[in-house]
């Protein structure tokens, strides 16, 4: 087990609570103190989806549904596989990588994660926003990468943590104290999907998010446990995220006997159970908290609720809902999990 620690940028990260208390929608300042510039709203937005495997195909069925969209174009270098997704959802296919991002408005990178910020600077580069499936990047230098050029470009860039609109549809980020604890457990059994990447790139990043929004920012330090099971990577982790009030425990594996997806968050007035498989939630606190979460279209459709986000963000010039930084402070202690197991932190 070991220990790493980090100077926290708490004024760059805002939790829930602290969105309500500040309000800064009535500003164009967005949450990382970045001012948008004015936009015309647009009417309707071409979409180019890169990448059509599993998340491909999910994106692309919920752009076709979308009011707002009037376009979509796919893009993958496997033709097979492009021209069979292309086909079954009645949409274009595009083998030219150039002519797809240049013939859209904004782009949706779903390809595999080793790829993630080839593309998206491509698109960056080309002028186009961007949706970028998690993680950010492959490792931290393209991630940085990805969050100047935006920056620099004042492009919209989204990042697929979309498990924050469950916690939404919950009324999570409306209460005001934090929790002392938080657990969460994200089991799977093996599957091929993600395994091009650490289990804590492909799935650890999810709740890392989670935590870093509901606490707040970032931990004080973290001590990380795992190993490699079934690939070349590191398939199972158990990491926990020290704050100075608050801690919270991260239980993940790609190589378990059957499902798990359960939080747990303790607050000084009772606890919260939340179990994501299930879909059931059940609490002793004087919360606010919606039981029946599962009829909120942002729980029910949580990847529709955030590619919506990002699509009503580009027509009308928003600030990103989830912006590259979040996803590169996600990626941050994704990387730092696995430096400590392999034994290579600094």
């Amino acid at each position: 087990m070991f220990f790493y620690e980090k100077i926290t940028r708490k004024e760059s990260f805002y939790s829930p609570a602290d969105l309500i208390i500040s309000l800064f929608g009535k500003s164009r300042v967005g949450p990382l103190g970045r001012e948008w510039e004015s936009a015309v709203s647009r009417k309707s937005l071409k979409i180019a989806i890169l990448g059509a495997g599993v998340f491909g195909r999910y994106h692309a069925m919920k752009a076709r549904a979308h009011a707002r969209v009037s376009h979509v174009t796919l893009y993958d270098p496997q033709k097979a596989k492009l021209i069979s997704l292309a086909d079954e959802l009645k949409l274009t296919a595009q083998l030219d990588l150039e002519a797809a991002i240049n013939e859209s408005d904004a782009v949706i990178i779903a390809a595999p994660a080793p790829y993630h910020a080839q593309l998206t600077l491509k698109a960056l580069g080309a002028g186009k926003h961007c949706l970028i499936e998690k993680p950010l990047a492959h490792n931290l230098e393209q991630g940085r990468a990805i969050c100047d050029l935006a920056r620099d470009k004042k492009l919209n860039v989204h990042v697929g943590h979309q498990e924050r609109y469950v916690l939404q549809a919950i009324g999570l980020d409306t209460i005001l104290s934090r929790p002392k604890l938080i657990e969460l457990y994200r089991e799977n059994p093996f599957g091929p999907r993600g395994t091009d990447v650490s289990v804590s790139l492909d799935l650890t990043v999810h709740d890392l998010d989670m935590v870093m929004w509901l606490l707040g920012g970032e931990p004080l330090g973290v001590l990380a446990t795992g190993e490699s099971v079934r690939t070349e990577f590191i398939d199972r982790t158990r990491a926990e995220l020290l704050y100075e009030n608050s801690k919270a425990v991260i239980h993940t594996s790609r190589v378990a006997n059957e499902g798990r997806r359960f939080m747990r968050l303790t607050y000084d007035k009772g606890t919260v159970e939340i179990d994501f498989n299930s879909r059931k939630l059940k609490h002793n606190t004087p919360f606010m908290l919606n039981e029946d979460f599962t009829d909120d279209p942002r729980a029910r459709d949580a990847l529709a609720a955030s590619d919506d986000a990002f699509y009503q963000a580009v027509l009308h010039g928003a600030p990103s809902a989830i912006p590259p930084e979040d996803g590169l402070r996600a990626l941050e202690w994704a990387v730092e999990i696995d430096n400590l197991i392999l034994g290579t932190s600094l």
